[in-house]
C-alpha cells in the first residue's frame, strides 16, 4: 500500500483571514461581525476563540470554535486560495510547533504482493562486469 500525506501550515494570520472569511456570512448563515483577535484556546483538540465585534449593536463577544468547526474554516481557506485537496481523504488538525496544521492522508494505491519475481527489462538489468 502506498499512502500519500500531506501537511499544510496556516500562520496566525492565516487563520484570522479563514475565521473571517466564515464569519462574513453566506447565504445560509448570516454575518457574525467583524473579527477583531483570534487565539488558541487548547491545543489538544485545538479549539479556537475569536473576539467578534457585532454589525449591529457594535458589543464585543467571544466566540469559541471546536476543531471540527475550524478544519472547515481551514479548509474554506484552501479552496478560495486554489490549494488542491484531494476529496476522498483523511483530514485532522493539530497543532505542530505553535501553528495549525491540516494533515491530509490518502491510500493512493494498494500493491498486493506478487509471488513470482517479474524479471526486468534487458535495459534495466545490471550490466556484467565480469568480462
Amino acid at each position: 500500500m502506498i499512502t500519500e500525506t500531506r501537511l499544510i501550515y496556516f500562520s496566525h494570520e492565516a487563520l484570522v483571514e479563514a475565521v473571517r472569511l466564515y464569519s462574513s456570512g453566506t447565504a445560509r448563515r448570516p454575518a457574525l461581525g467583524a473579527v477583531r483577535r483570534v487565539w488558541l484556546k487548547s491545543i489538544a483538540p485545538p479549539i479556537v476563540v475569536a473576539e467578534i465585534e457585532s454589525n449591529e449593536s457594535g458589543s464585543v463577544r467571544q466566540l469559541e470554535f471546536s476543531h471540527a468547526e475550524v478544519a472547515a474554516f481551514l479548509i474554506l481557506l484552501c479552496r478560495r486560495e486554489k490549494i488542491p485537496l484531494p476529496k476522498h481523504s483523511d483530514k485532522l488538525l493539530r497543532v505542530d510547533a505553535g501553528s495549525l496544521c491540516l494533515v491530509i492522508s490518502r491510500r493512493a494505491i494498494s500493491i498486493t504482493p506478487s509471488t513470482t519475481q517479474t524479471p526486468l527489462p534487458s535495459d534495466l538489468s545490471p550490466e556484467d562486469t565480469s568480462a
